[in-house]
């Protein structure tokens, strides 16, 4: 019988994707994924199956918090058990719906860790050494607030490789192993929330996320904050993740509202985040 997709990637991406050599160990690091999950169950266990079974998780203190919002009873089935069944796993419940942005700034104000990353539940983790990857580059340079990594496509099409102000989206077009040849950490202006790390000191510096942002956009105004701070946002050129578009919105009446107050937020502070981020380049 013909082979599925997920069998494909299991099967080849390691060898075609990750041909970097193994980071260097990271040693006594805090972490927590905070996972924001609508139903979706199928693709929510697969994200934390995924992210706890697959993750090198050596040196690392890693704390998963999954955050309930108001799912129906499949999903909070799953959800229980997966928590009896990981240690590392914590649930968070809303009884009634709240905004990504409420539910992601409620999860980190739960957080001790020196380090925060926001995830999607539909991504998917191939490589053991993601984590390790988004770390060094943190490790490497004092004035990087946020990293995240390449997000691909199930076909391993390149999804999102960061954005710039002032341009189009950098990198859509381009395949994952072309990508790869930057090799080193670039530079970008903003980040996709589906995989964001970032220093739980400059999330909480920020004041966390606007929770005025309902549906979309709020990743966008928070790393364009961070870059008013004159600290840096790097995507790590080394670390990719699989991100099955599950949880994408349809760009509807409910997202046109939060890209306007994007606009009426950032037109006029365009020029003020474009020289914080020449300054960091």
């Amino acid at each position: 019988s013909a082979m599925s997709g997920t069998q494909w990637i299991d099967r080849n991406f390691k060898n075609y994707l990750h041909t970097s050599k193994r980071p260097e160990a990271i040693d006594g690091v805090g972490v927590t994924l905070a996972m924001f999950i609508e139903d979706a169950p199928a693709s929510t266990e697969r994200a934390i199956q995924s992210l706890i079974e697959k993750t090198d998780q050596r040196g690392i203190n890693l704390e998963l918090i999954a955050i309930d919002n108001a799912s129906g009873h499949e999903t909070k089935t799953l959800l229980d058990l997966l928590e009896a069944t990981y240690a590392n796993l914590r649930l968070i419940t809303n009884p009634k719906k709240m905004s990504r942005s409420v539910a992601s700034n409620l999860a980190a104000r739960t957080s001790q860790q020196e380090f925060l990353c926001f995830a999607n539940s539909d991504i998917e983790i191939q490589d053991p050494s993601w984590l390790h990857r988004l770390l060094m580059v943190m490790q490497a340079h004092d004035q990087v607030a946020a990293v995240g990594p390449i997000l691909l496509n199930e076909d391993l099409e390149t999804q999102s490789a960061g954005i710039h102000v002032g341009g189009g989206p950098d990198g859509l077009s381009l395949p994952a192993e072309d990508i790869r040849h930057f090799q080193q950490p670039k530079t970008v202006d903003a980040l996709s929330m589906a995989c964001l790390l970032v220093r739980r000191s400059v999330h909480e510096q920020i004041g966390g996320f606007d929770q005025r942002f309902c549906h979309d956009r709020q990743d966008l105004d928070y790393c364009l904050r961070i870059k008013e701070l004159g600290q840096a946002l790097f995507l790590a050129s080394d670390a990719e993740v699989t991100q099955h578009k599950v949880c994408s919105r349809d760009f509807d009446e409910r997202t046109s509202v939060d890209n306007e107050l994007l606009r009426e937020k950032w037109q006029s502070r365009f020029a003020l985040v474009n020289h914080c981020a020449e300054a960091v380049r």
